[in-house]
């Protein structure tokens, strides 16, 4: 629940991150283009008026040493006088360039120019002199779309960083927190069969039980006992699953026939409740493991007869298809009311407490169906409504992606 959470919150911290920094790139390349447009303006006003007093002669000097700019100085038919980036002998004639021909109309004129790529921009600002001629000043720069784009791509990775970080150390916090409640969880629940069965051994063994209750008072050990060894094969087996497949053998297994083997062995407890179960369907075959399976449909179908009335009824459905199959169980039990619906897979989680105990269930039988419904990489689905009973079904993969 907390990951989902630090999900959602991740998506608007990203989110709201991208706008301001996409609010503060285009704001601070305003600034800075702004700032260097007016400084190549007065550059150029600058070098317009030296030139006037002191004539061509300020060529001389190494301009290119003096400024970042560059400086080209185009004569009135488009020939380029002087640059301080290029030989001027090599360079084609400027008469078409835009910004010399509004110079000498209007007496100034500026414009940008893109590279093919748009990874750079060059601003220009020419001045017509006196003499007819054009001084053009020019500064090239990253464009905004390459410039935020690297910014984009800083931001993100230490977006990124910054929330694997956070994921990872929140992961660890809930993995020890489960740690930690399923070990107080299976504390308690050891503890309370086995003070059972410790009290009633001890009246017995001080003589304070009639010998006509002995029989009655071994019956409540042998129950607690029956409890105790359910809840540890329930343990065992939810660890076996946190471990995962390495060691669990997969096979091709009906799960039509696996299903009927389950529906008998829990024949005996159905007809004491006068429950019927009823099984349709046909023989669809996944790989699995067996044990597994099996300790799933009868938790699923143990389940379904412990919080069904008398004279209820319990169905299994199977529906294969082209790539996967349906595994359906429907009773008209209790059901389960819609606040308790996301948390009864967790271990030793209970609706009832007082009842879940009276049935003689674990706890734990949901939280295997879960590990195993995702150790066989089938879709889990609950339905229910509480009153009018609940449907559960697995929907396995044919082909799973595993292989082995």
């Amino acid at each position: 629940m907390k990951l989902n959470l630090l999900h959602k919150v991740s998506i608007l911290l990203i989110i709201s991150v991208l706008l301001l920094f996409c609010t503060a790139s285009i704001l601070m390349y305003r600034n800075s283009n702004a700032f260097m447009k007016n400084s190549v303006q007065n550059e150029c006003i600058y070098l317009k008026y030296s030139i006037e007093v002191s004539g061509p002669e300020i060529f001389d000097f190494p301009l290119d040493e003096a400024s970042s700019s560059r400086i080209t100085l185009i004569d009135k038919d488009g020939t380029v006088l002087y640059d301080s980036f290029q030989d001027a002998d090599t360079m084609e004639n400027h008469g078409n360039r835009p910004e010399f021909i509004q110079a000498q109309k209007e007496g100034s004129w500026e414009t940008v120019r893109y590279s093919e790529t748009l990874s750079r921009q060059t601003f220009y600002y020419a001045l017509l002199l006196n003499n007819h001629m054009v001084l053009r000043v020019s500064q090239t720069s990253g464009s905004v779309l390459l410039l935020m784009l690297a910014g984009f791509l800083v931001v993100m990775i230490l977006l990124f960083l910054l929330l694997a970080f956070l994921m990872y150390h929140l992961q660890r916090r809930e993995v020890e927190m489960v740690r930690r409640e399923f070990s107080a969880n299976v504390s308690h629940e050891l503890k309370t069969p086995l003070m059972s069965i410790s009290g009633y051994a001890e009246i017995m063994e001080n003589g304070m039980v009639q010998e006509k209750d002995i029989p009655e008072f071994a019956g409540r050990i042998h129950h607690e006992a029956q409890r105790l060894t359910n809840l540890v094969n329930d343990i065992i087996q939810l660890s076996k699953l946190d471990e995962g497949a390495e060691n669990m053998p997969f096979e091709n297994i009906d799960i039509f026939e696996l299903t009927q083997n389950v529906k008998k062995d829990l024949a005996i407890q159905a007809a004491k409740k006068k429950i019927s179960v009823s099984l349709s369907g046909t023989c669809a075959f996944i790989y699995g493991n067996c044990q597994i399976l099996y300790e799933m449909f009868f938790n699923l179908m143990d389940n379904a007869i412990r919080y069904t009335g008398p004279e209820g009824h319990v169905h299994v459905e199977i529906s294969p298809s082209s790539h996967t199959v349906s595994w359906c169980i429907t009773d008209n039990g209790i059901g389960i009311a819609e606040g308790d619906q996301e948390r009864i897979f967790e271990r030793f989680y209970r609706v009832d407490k007082s009842h879940s105990r009276a049935t003689g269930g674990t706890g734990l039988g949901l939280s295997i169906v879960k590990h195993g419904a995702a150790l066989h990489e089938a879709k889990l689905h609950l339905c229910s409504h509480l009153g009018e009973g609940t449907s559960i079904t697995l929907v396995f993969p044919v082909s799973p992606r595993r292989t082995r």
